[in-house]
């Protein structure tokens, strides 16, 4: 599980509010980084799905 931080949301949907849009649309953009490392084996699982490791130079794009 990640967890990401934001802002005071001010709109019923976070995409529509000023405070929150920017780090709702990075959370996105990272979550989909974070996917994609994944099912390239850049992010593997380590004991028992538990931990996750990757190499030291690895860089997430988003």
């Amino acid at each position: 599980m990640f967890l990401f931080s934001g802002d005071l949301k001010t709109a019923k949907k976070a995409q529509d509010c000023p405070n929150v849009k920017p780090h709702f649309e990075l959370a996105n953009a990272l979550t989909k980084g974070i996917d994609q490392a994944f099912r390239d084996k850049d992010i593997r699982w380590i004991e028992e799905d538990t931990l996750i490791t990757c190499d030291e130079d690895f860089l997430l794009e988003y």
